[in-house]
C-alpha cells in the first residue's frame, strides 16, 4: 500500500490551491473564519495503483506534530475535516 501525502503550506496563497471561503460552522453552529497552520491531502493506493479506502468500522490514526511555537500559544486547536 502507498500513502500519498500532499502538504499544503499556510504561508503560500492557499486560496489558489484550496476551494472555498475558509468559513465554517463550529460545533455551536456559529459561522467562523478558519485559520490554517497547514493542511494535508491523504490518498491511499494499492501497489497496482487502485484507490483504497479504510473499511467501514475500521479507523486509522494520522499524527502530525505541532510546532512548539503554535502549541504553546493555544490551549487547544479545533480541527475541521473535508470528506470527498
Amino acid at each position: 500500500m502507498f500513502m500519498l501525502l500532499t502538504l499544503i503550506q499556510p504561508y503560500r496563497d492557499i486560496s489558489e490551491t484550496i476551494p472555498g471561503s475558509f468559513m465554517a460552522d463550529n460545533k455551536e453552529g456559529k459561522r467562523v473564519s478558519l485559520t490554517s497552520f497547514g493542511m494535508l491531502a491523504v490518498e491511499l493506493e494499492s501497489l497496482t495503483g487502485e484507490t483504497l479506502q479504510i473499511a467501514p468500522g475500521n479507523t486509522a490514526t494520522l499524527s502530525i506534530p505541532i510546532p512548539p511555537s503554535i502549541a504553546s500559544s493555544r490551549a487547544f486547536i479545533d480541527q475541521f475535516m473535508v470528506y470527498e
